[in-house]
């Protein structure tokens, strides 16, 4: 009867309704696809420790070093904590999976590719969630003529001192750092929590 279907319509209207509700607050707590500027970070100290850890060269980092592949954990590093505790602020409600950076010398640049969370395998097809996993960057030290940074194809100006979080399966890269001096970028990966 044509009650029936009403009620079968309203409930469809209304569960709609409610799943675009529920994507608007949550995209509006994560706060990604912005940039955000961070007051209060002595990026002066930080390059002074990331300079004073051992990096190694990483396949996707190209005329530079990463310590994506070290043992050295910036968590537990109090030097970032100030850093990673703004981010904390910004991304209230996820936790820091990992934390690494990269310097770039003249030439230098990271490939294109995406943070598929590393809790899954790669034989599997994966999407990760944007209320789950996001991934970030921070410009610690970013020279004029230094490269700039993509997100699937789209170029995000970013200065020194600046923030961006994206979702981890985002695929992103740099453009080659045409300064004479490095360009210290710091890479995260956070959960949910």
């Amino acid at each position: 009867s044509w009650r029936n279907y009403t009620v079968i319509y309203n409930i469809t209207v209304l569960h709609r309704l409610a799943n675009i509700t529920q994507l608007l607050y949550n995209t509006n707590m994560i706060e990604i696809n912005k940039v955000f500027k961070l007051h209060n970070i002595d990026n002066s100290l930080l390059s002074q420790r990331i300079y004073e850890i051992q990096s190694n060269s990483h396949g996707l980092v190209v005329k530079g070093l990463s310590s994506y592949s070290t043992e050295y954990n910036p968590i537990k590093d109090k030097v970032f904590n100030p850093l990673l505790n703004e981010i904390l602020k910004i991304l209230n409600g996820y936790h820091i999976e990992n934390v690494w950076f990269n310097i770039y010398k003249k030439g230098g640049y990271v490939r294109e590719h995406n943070h598929i969370p590393n809790d899954f395998s790669k034989h599997y097809e994966y999407h990760a969630n944007p209320n789950k996993h996001l991934s970030a960057v921070y410009n610690v030290k970013r020279p004029f003529d230094s490269g700039n940074f993509y997100l699937n194809q789209s170029k995000i100006n970013m200065n020194e001192g600046d923030f961006f979080a994206f979702t981890s399966n985002d695929m992103h890269y740099t453009t080659p750092n045409q300064s004479n001096e490095d360009r210290i970028a710091i890479s995260i990966n956070l959960i949910k929590a």
